[in-house]
């Protein structure tokens, strides 16, 4: 018998009201795939069950593009700060506020820090080079050397000693993954553990290891200062480690 039972929270049967239900079920069974959506009628009569953020670049930061983001749902408006200077980002501020104002919708604004970075070096002809999977491949610290399908600069000194037989680095948000397989004081010898095509300027990422890099550089203390200054609602902050970094954010929030 049912009578007397409990119903798990994972399966709340009384999430949606029936009238709702009804309303959702008809949306789903009447929905032509096909169709362009029309921003204003998207889910008019159902309360929003999570959040949208947009990042906010060149392509999308014209007023028309901003008012359409808005009304399609857009909530919160993500600003890049490794990208573009003050001025840009003000502009995109203003611009942002006056859309909102116009269409009476909420946004916020969140202001993502640079932080700090390790990246490689360039690379030769200025081209992309293709690695293979199982070839060896040296990174060194001699920032003058040029980029190959062999070898690639990194700009990070300290990196030969924090990794160790077994580490793995990851290079342009983790396309190629690399095995360490011995190092030295300016060398790192590795295998290739995927095919991919290197270029230069790549972010490198060290999962697991720890680095002696600040998580509060001196530009993101520039930037959050001037993103308070202009009532940012969000901070979101890169390469956080430990509590510590997020009350020095807090710190300069509070200061300001």
């Amino acid at each position: 018998s049912m009578s007397g039972s409990s119903v798990s929270p994972h399966h709340n049967v009384s999430t949606f009201a029936p009238a709702s239900l009804e309303l959702f079920c008809d949306k789903v069974e009447n929905l032509d795939l096909s169709a362009k959506p029309q921003a204003q009628d998207i889910n008019r009569n159902l309360p929003p069950r999570c959040k949208i953020i947009c990042t906010i670049g060149p392509a999308s930061k014209s007023p028309d593009k901003l008012k359409a983001l808005v009304l399609a749902g857009m909530n919160v408006a993500r600003l890049n700060f490794s990208h573009g200077d003050h001025e840009y980002h003000l502009e995109t501020i203003q611009r942002i506020r006056e859309v909102t104002c116009d269409t009476r919708r909420v946004v916020a604004l969140l202001l993502d820090t640079k932080g700090p970075e390790i990246r490689t070096g360039k690379m030769t002809d200025d081209k992309e080079w293709p690695l293979a999977k199982g070839q060896e491949f040296l990174i060194t610290t001699d920032e003058t050397v040029k980029g190959d399908s062999a070898k690639v600069a990194v700009l990070y000194k300290n990196l030969p000693k924090l990794v160790k037989p077994g580490d793995n680095i990851l290079i342009d948000d983790g396309l190629i993954s690399l095995l360490v397989l011995e190092s030295n004081e300016t060398m790192i010898r590795t295998r290739v553990e995927n095919h991919g095509m290197l270029g230069g300027s790549k972010g490198v990422n060290l999962p697991g290891i720890p680095v002696d890099l600040p998580s509060v550089t001196a530009k993101d203390v520039d930037d959050i200062s001037f993103g308070v200054e202009q009532g940012i609602d969000f901070i979101a902050a890169s390469f956080v480690r430990k509590p510590e970094d997020v009350l020095t954010i807090r710190q300069l929030h509070d200061s300001k």
